[in-house]
């Protein structure tokens, strides 16, 4: 099924409705076949799900691995590709598909947590929680956007652009509001079961999906150095020691039932490899950086690191082998490491909507700097990483034992005995986001600066952007509203919690 594009902005499309339909967990995307009788949760909402995740899993995480220096290209096969990721010459075609299609696909979000009716209080719950993940990323990646006027259909086709504190205010109070629909949820209310693609109903585990949401939100504010965003911050960190508030203790992921058959392979494995397992031009072209390799190898840090062998394959030569960001053949090694089965393990494995050695880290971050209560810092960080080893099918006793090297390692940065534990922590969630919501370390990169990554060779700006362009479509689509953007805003301009 296509989505109709006739109308010019992606904005407009928040017509948005769904239904039901033949294909694969497919929804109606036509703006112009709208019914609110089509709208039926307990069959959309796993297609919901679905679809959005098809682009967090492939847009932003390319970003955030050419960003972070996880991915460069196979200059041996191909002569060009990444040109703007490397020269940072970002414009406002740059990873459009990040906010056409989070636009697009949160509307269903929205239209669930719009919906009153008892029986769907949980639908309703998940909605909202939804809604306030996918706006967060927003928010992150590019300051004010329409929010509180968006996602209202013909009722509201130019909508305007709100202020990126005032959204993530509203985003923390519809997660507070899902909790307390969850929590006094009528007898009648039915469990989104077999129709929930990410937790099967369990309204619990949303509950603490809900709470691990609120936590990315505060500690990003937590630098913020105004005193709105500093009594913001302290206020809502109090309640949530004060209710005892409980984060995901396991990955959140979804798996609507990923085969090898056509259109139904898990998104990130779909880069790589056709259902026939051929390989495919995402495969070939995507190569491992020699700086990341050297980091994981311990050839830059003294620190070797068993995730390299999950994180990477090892290159033709039968050894661990990177390029350099920007580099040509004629510099690059003859075989270059491509990314590994850690990672691209089958057509019908699990997508990571956030993983949990993420919560732990950003639980040992807000511990550490005093806004969370309970736990301990550095075990929290030892939990992080043991996920992380886990994740890529590695022990608790591979982690065990490279954290009792780099606990004890002379170099900063890596365990958690250097003298800056949050670059020890945005150094180790570096690593754990390789290839899993990699754009979420270089959010985390604009707020604190770590870790250090350098730059492409062939990079024309002297440091990373602090956002991203308003897209096309929005110039085209709501061009009285969009504000006023240059190329070099992104670079100088910061997201209202970094400034």
């Amino acid at each position: 099924m296509k989505i109709n594009k006739k109308l010019g902005g992606i904005l407009l499309l928040n017509l948005i409705f769904l239904v039901s339909c033949s294909d694969y967990l497919d929804i109606n995307d036509d703006p112009n076949n709208v019914t609110s009788e089509n709208i039926v949760p307990e069959l959309i909402l796993s297609g919901a799900q679905k679809r959005i995740f098809d682009t967090q899993a492939v847009t932003p995480n390319q970003l955030g691995q050419l960003f972070m220096n996880n991915w460069g290209l196979n200059v041996q096969s191909f002569s060009t590709g990444f040109v703007q990721e490397f020269t940072l010459n970002i414009d406002n075609t740059f990873y459009a598909g990040i906010w056409d299609s989070y636009y697009l696909r949160t509307a269903n979000f929205h239209n669930l947590s719009i919906n009153e009716q008892p029986v769907y209080t949980n639908f309703r719950a998940i909605g909202l929680i939804l809604k306030s993940f996918y706006m967060q990323d927003i928010v992150d990646l590019y300051g004010d956007a329409p929010y509180f006027g968006a996602f209202q259909g013909g009722a509201n086709l130019f909508p305007a652009y709100d202020d990126a504190k005032e959204i993530y205010r509203d985003l923390y109070a519809n997660l507070d509001l899902a909790i307390e629909l969850i929590d006094s949820a009528p007898t009648e209310a039915l469990n989104p079961g077999a129709n929930d693609a990410i937790m099967a109903g369990n309204m619990a585990n949303w509950k603490k999906f809900a709470n691990t949401i609120k936590l990315r939100l505060l500690v990003r504010e937590s630098l913020a150095t105004d005193g709105e965003s500093i009594t913001f911050v302290n206020s809502k960190f109090n309640e949530l020691n004060a209710s005892g508030a409980e984060f995901i203790s396991s990955d959140v992921v979804i798996n609507p039932g990923y085969t090898a058959d056509t259109d139904r392979q898990s998104p990130f494995y779909d880069i790589f490899y056709n259902t026939d397992g051929t390989e495919k031009q995402g495969y070939q072209s995507r190569r491992g950086t020699k700086f990341a390799i050297d980091f994981l190898s311990g050839s830059s840090t003294g620190v070797s690191d068993a995730r390299l062998g999950e994180i990477y394959d090892v290159a033709a030569d039968g050894t661990y082998s990177g390029v350099i960001q920007g580099e040509t053949s004629a510099t690059a090694p003859s075989s270059i490491s491509p990314v590994g089965t850690g990672l691209i393990q089958s057509a019908s494995q699990d997508g990571y909507i956030m993983s949990l050695a993420e919560a732990k880290f950003l639980q040992a971050e807000a511990v550490e700097y005093g806004f969370l209560t309970s736990g301990s810092a550095s075990a929290l960080f030892t939990e992080a990483v043991v996920s992380s080893f886990e994740g890529l099918g590695l022990t608790a006793a591979d982690a065990t034992s490279y954290l009792a090297v780099a606990n004890t390692s002379s170099t900063d940065g890596i365990g958690w005995n250097s003298t800056n534990k949050r670059e020890a922590i945005m150094t180790q969630k570096w690593i754990a986001l390789n290839g899993i919501n990699a754009h979420q370390s270089w959010i985390d990169y604009t707020r604190t600066g770590f870790p250090e990554i350098p730059l492409s060779i062939v990079a024309e700006k002297t440091h990373k952007p602090y956002r991203l362009m308003y897209p096309n479509s929005e110039l085209v689509g709501n061009s009285s509203n969009v504000p006023e953007q240059s190329q070099a805003d992104v670079f100088t301009e910061r997201i209202f919690w970094n400034q």
